[in-house]
């Protein structure tokens, strides 16, 4: 398996510009995709996404370290053209005169469109974690970001069940109606 897309080098920095909002943020970084999909080339991180026009072949996403891509937001390569390639389970960027590259995990299977603000309320991240399967979480790079959700979410179904313990509503119940109202 091997695949490659081109895009400029000025496309790229634009579609770093949004990732480099997380360059100061204090939250573990985890997984980041790379896809490329209706021409263009698509970065994904935490729920944030660049996309840049793009060229080639490219059947499928590669698994990263998010601070693969974080470092080059923080200092995008200037080069005219670039070149992004998957060989032997390594992601490479190429220049002309230099190259950037990471370990990765290739995946074929088609992930969920997600589409998640970038500082989401509570009740968003809640439903995001609750309405996906923990494989689609998987694929979307958001395992932690749904665990931490879904941890929060069950101390207050336990507070809430509780107060509601007079009334014969089990926690059990009580936490079947709170998934099932978050996961539709």
């Amino acid at each position: 398996m091997s695949a490659r897309i081109e895009f400029t080098g000025s496309d790229f920095a634009r579609a770093m510009a949004p990732l480099s909002g997380m360059l100061k943020s204090k939250k573990k970084i985890g997984e980041a995709l790379i896809g490329f999909r209706d021409s263009m080339v698509r970065f994904e991180l935490g729920g944030v996404v660049g996309k840049a026009p793009a060229t080639g072949e490219w059947n499928g996403e590669a698994r990263v370290a998010g601070t693969f891509l974080l470092s080059l937001a923080r200092e995008p390569p200037s080069a005219e053209r670039l070149s992004l390639l998957v060989e032997n389970a390594e992601v490479k960027l190429q220049a002309h005169d230099a190259s950037w590259s990471s370990s990765c995990q290739w995946e074929t299977t088609a992930r969920p469109d997600v589409f998640m603000a970038v500082n989401p309320s509570r009740q968003e991240r809640y439903r995001l974690a609750f309405k996906h399967s923990d494989a689609e979480l998987e694929r979307m790079g958001l395992t932690d970001f749904a665990a931490e959700a879904r941890s929060d979410a069950e101390k207050h179904v336990v507070r809430a069940a509780e107060s509601l313990k007079v009334l014969g509503i089990s926690e059990e119940e009580l936490r079947r109606f709170v998934v099932d109202r978050l996961s539709s």
